[in-house]
């Protein structure tokens, strides 16, 4: 008897799935591309991704390329680059991503690394935790826009007051496989920052280990990145 309940159980969670990605792939669909014009903001966060020997990835110089238009339409507006250096890497995302900048003819003045964190959350409190003030500041983030319902909800998490701002220049379209493979890793994202929300972070860590797991398994060439920010996650709780 007891069998048959754990058993109906498992099909009942098992069958929530194709509802929860359903549900989620929707609000990162629609949530994502809500954008304000300008936002009035005093300074933007470009949240970094994967660079190739110093040369942004497609996606990180989608982000750069609208975060430069900001920046070059508002002399006033300080640009904040965030992101760690990647397992093999010499360079920061930060650092590629400010140099990148420069080269697109934004005011060395006007930006300004964070050169920690290895993932979203991790980047924006290595800001709060090196510049505090910022936290009463408005701000702008800017990220791809399947990433940024997520990246909003986590900036709020961690107290900084965000408008969205989606880049234009995401450079995939519906018809490839990584504009897929980067919404599935959203609907998870999601997934476990709602766990965070309802259930706290604790929950949302170990919901968290067992995506990473999967994603492991589909993709082995992901589990060195995985072990990366777990390492960042345990040092961060430590202090």
């Amino acid at each position: 008897m007891r069998t048959r309940r754990v058993l109906r159980g498992v099909l009942g969670a098992v069958g929530l799935v194709p509802a929860v990605a359903v549900l989620h792939s929707g609000r990162i669909l629609w949530g994502g591309r809500l954008r304000e014009s300008a936002p009035a903001v005093d300074a933007a966060l470009v949240l970094g991704m994967a660079h190739h020997n110093g040369v942004p990835g497609r996606y990180f110089a989608g982000r750069l390329r609208h975060a430069a238009e900001r920046a070059l339409e508002d002399p006033s507006l300080d640009v904040w680059v965030l992101g760690g250096t990647a397992v093999g890497e010499e360079l920061s995302e930060a650092e590629v991503g400010c140099r990148e900048l420069q080269r697109l003819g934004v005011p060395e003045a006007q930006i300004h690394p964070s050169p920690e964190g290895c993932d979203t959350r991790g980047s924006l409190l290595a800001l709060l935790r090196a510049q505090p003030e910022i936290q009463h500041n408005r701000l702008s983030i800017i990220t791809d826009p399947h990433h940024m319902v997520r990246a909003r909800m986590l900036a709020r998490e961690c107290g900084l007051r965000c408008a969205a701002d989606p880049t234009p220049y995401c450079p995939v379209t519906v018809r490839e496989k990584s504009w897929w493979v980067f919404l599935s890793h959203e609907v998870g994202g999601l997934v476990v920052a709602d766990c965070a929300q309802l259930a706290g972070r604790r929950v949302a860590r170990r919901c968290e280990d067992i995506l990473r797991a999967i994603d492991g398994c589909i993709r082995p060439h992901r589990r060195l990145r995985h072990a990366q920010i777990r390492s960042a996650d345990s040092a961060a709780q430590r202090d």
